[in-house]
């Protein structure tokens, strides 16, 4: 992706009309917008130098089209919240900055409501209280002006991110507060902006987005590689804990019956993007990662596609923290029975796979083109799972790849090889994931260690 020197990532993707994307930059000189195709070819990028600085943090797009952008202040701004209502098709822009408390405010989550207008949530410290307080307003078109403001005093600092608005109105929001305990919240407001609803949880779920749930409640994730299942009060139903180190920072649904969530994995001085794919009891169904030992990389926003993909948004900066490139991962999500595979765009583009035929009856041949040098083959590594996690197979890279001399020039080289199940293996869905280690990529081309999935389907 292109970069300035105040490019701070993706902080959102939404999806536009005849299948567009609109990724909003992380900026502090200017509102900066990317527009792609479905498969991530850039068609345009726009600077919005006539607004003040500012940081985006979420973005949301109504059924008449109209942008909404929630943020914080940049470097001249630093202490005000920051909303923009950007309409694509008449190309204007309206935006005002909130800085009612005295000290610092900073706009985090947004959410569309059933009138076509959007529902901002910022933090805001007033220290003539003083007190840290959630601040919630309603908009509403034609005029954009506040249609109620709401605030909640609170006991410690907060982000609030998460927040969604149903069909009749009501809008629930989620977060966390550091102090006195790690303690996550959860707000129901009604469309009248009266409170209906606090809860508080002392378990370290540090709640940090939240969607409408199948059947009725809600579901939100946290940094706490937590994901919890909400009635409409905010009672946990049921709660999943994934051991490592996830770190769930977004959650849509992907319907029938899905969630898909992104965020970063953890590592000893590095973070590697992630993405996660879970049913509707929150067990998982799929996982993706990407980044190496010297980047910090991080999946941010995400938005489901009419086509049923997922296009998830994010940054990838280097050791330091110093942001340095935009991050847009694609990944195709169908039904069980048929096949989902990971695609990467305008990242820099590590290896692809595919497999023939699928279904498969007695064999199948998987396709591997990477860009590897020809003598670092052994770092790609090959495993086919279950959908329960359960490793059936791995495939020696030196024993069963063959390389294709006639296309060593490109730079891409092709593997293929063949995998026979076992007879004691039955019919069903297994995943052929491919590895590789960021030293055997090429040149200019080595962006980090990365990870593909292909869902083959067996049957006998």
């Amino acid at each position: 992706m292109p970069t300035t020197g105040f490019y701070r990532g993706f902080a959102d993707v939404i999806e536009l009309e005849e299948n567009r994307l609109l990724f909003v930059g992380r900026s502090n000189d200017s509102l900066w917008f990317l527009q792609t195709d479905s498969l991530g070819e850039i068609i345009e990028t726009r600077v919005f130098t006539n607004t003040p600085p500012f940081y985006a943090q979420e973005v949301d797009i109504s059924c008449d089209g109209i942008i909404g952008i929630a943020g914080a202040g940049g470097w001249d701004l630093a202490n005000s919240s920051f909303f923009s209502i950007y309409d694509i098709d008449a190309d204007t822009i309206n935006y005002w900055i909130y800085d009612r408390y005295d000290i610092h405010t900073q706009a985090a989550g947004i959410a569309t409501t059933p009138d076509s207008g959007f529902i901002f949530t910022c933090w805001g410290y007033s220290s003539s209280l003083p007190r840290e307080n959630l601040h919630v307003i309603k908009v509403s078109p034609p005029d954009w002006t506040p249609d109620w403001e709401l605030s909640i005093p609170m006991e410690e600092a907060f982000i609030p991110h998460g927040v969604c608005c149903d069909s009749s109105g009501i809008i629930s929001i989620c977060f966390y507060i550091y102090a006195p305990l790690c303690t996550s919240y959860y707000v129901r407001i009604d469309q009248h902006g009266d409170t209906i609803r606090t809860n508080s949880y002392l378990t370290s779920y540090w709640l940090e987005d939240i969607t409408q749930a199948y059947n009725g409640g809600y579901i939100a994730c946290g940094r706490g590689s937590w994901i919890v299942r909400l009635d409409t009060l905010g009672n946990v139903l049921w709660e999943k804990y994934f051991s490592g180190v996830q770190k769930f920072m977004d959650i849509i649904q992907v319907p029938p019956d899905k969630y898909a969530l992104t965020g970063r994995l953890d590592c000893p001085g590095y973070d590697d993007f992630l993405y996660f794919l879970i049913d509707s009891l929150g067990d998982s169904l799929d996982s993706y990662t990407l980044g190496s030992p010297d980047t910090f990389e991080q999946g941010k926003g995400m938005c489901l596609c009419e086509n049923g993909d997922v296009v998830i948004s994010g940054s990838s900066s280097i050791s330091g923290g110093v942001m340095s490139s935009g991050l847009a991962v694609r990944r195709e999500i169908l039904d069980t029975t048929s096949i989902g595979e990971s695609n990467l765009f305008n990242f820099p583009h590590i290896f692809e796979i595919s497999a023939h035929p699928n279904p498969f009856n007695s064999a199948v041949k998987i396709t591997i083109d990477a860009l590897v040098e020809t003598q670092n083959v052994a770092s790609l590594q090959i495993e086919i799972f279950d959908l329960n996690g359960r490793m059936v197979d791995n495939i020696t890279v030196g024993e069963s790849l063959r390389a294709f001399p006639s296309r060593e020039h490109t730079g891409v080289l092709p593997y293929e090889f063949v995998w026979q199940p076992d007879e004691n293996i039955g019919s069903r869905i297994y995943l052929v994931r491919a590895r590789i280690d960021n030293r055997s990529l090429s040149g200019a081309e080595a962006s980090g260690n990365g990870t593909i999935t292909k869902r083959i389907v067996y049957l006998k």
